[in-house]
């Protein structure tokens, strides 16, 4: 039990840290790049001057869909930033002039589906800090779209629906903003199951996370956390309500 207390608050420092770090791109980045060397990952998922393109949004707001789908349109290879769930990748990709896409979803759905991913692929935390977990994902989630929102006129916003049931348009609508000349990918049937293919156990629904779905729906409606996630709902309600996001090319 003792280990399970100190897991979980070891666990909620580690996001308020990585929040309030990514306030800062190039030391953010500097330790992502560091992290990512360790594990051997391909440094290609941090914005440089050799990327393509910028596809960034916080966890579960269909960022998988949207890079395997964005690399199956093309007919040539692509360097593409991902992944990094933190601002200052976009930040990064702007600085060297790269198009930037942004995938958000509605908050609601966005945390309860990353805190139900993160309790199937981790060990739950001790029940005392789950409210806490929720809550520095909400902050997260604040802290990533609020700097989105301030540079909303550079980048294209994607909803997590155009995501999955349109995504060629939003291709489209970089191509226009940027006037770069991507593949645009077609959104049928038979290439949208191919891409679920590619990683079931991460894009398709899981009878796991469904089972724990409700304890964090109510869990995300008290009212520790009601404030909170109205913040990140008026944020969400901006951004797309934004019709430069959506229409403006970059001159």
């Amino acid at each position: 039990m003792h280990q399970n207390i100190l897991r979980s608050g070891v666990t909620i420092l580690k996001f308020c840290m990585r929040r309030n770090l990514d306030r800062f791109p190039r030391p953010f980045l500097w330790s992502a790049e560091r992290r990512i060397r360790r594990r051997g990952t391909k440094l290609e998922v941090l914005a440089s001057r050799e990327t393509d393109i910028v596809i960034e949004g916080f966890p579960r707001s269909a960022n998988s869909f949207a890079v395997q789908a964005f690399r199956t349109a093309q007919h040539s290879s692509c360097l593409i930033a991902t992944h990094l769930h933190a601002s200052s990748n976009i930040a990064r990709g702007l600085e060297f002039g790269r198009p930037c896409m942004v995938l958000i979803r509605e908050p609601k759905s966005a945390i309860i589906s990353y805190l139900t991913f993160y309790a199937d692929t981790h060990a739950r935390l001790h029940p005392k800090f789950e409210h806490l977990l929720a809550k520095e994902m909400m902050r997260t989630y604040l802290a990533f779209y609020s700097y989105v929102l301030s540079v909303r006129d550079q980048v294209v916003v994607a909803t997590f629906k155009e995501a999955i049931r349109d995504f060629g348009s939003i291709i489209s609508r970089v191509n226009s903003k940027f006037h770069s000349d991507f593949d645009v990918f077609e959104h049928s049937t038979e290439n949208v199951d191919a891409i679920f293919k590619t990683r079931p156990e991460h894009l398709s629904p899981s009878k796991r996370r469904d089972s724990l779905k409700p304890a964090f729906v109510d869990l995300i409606e008290d009212k520790r956390c009601r404030i909170l996630l109205e913040r990140c709902t008026r944020v969400y309600q901006k951004l797309i309500d934004s019709d430069s996001v959506k229409c403006a090319p970059i001159q």
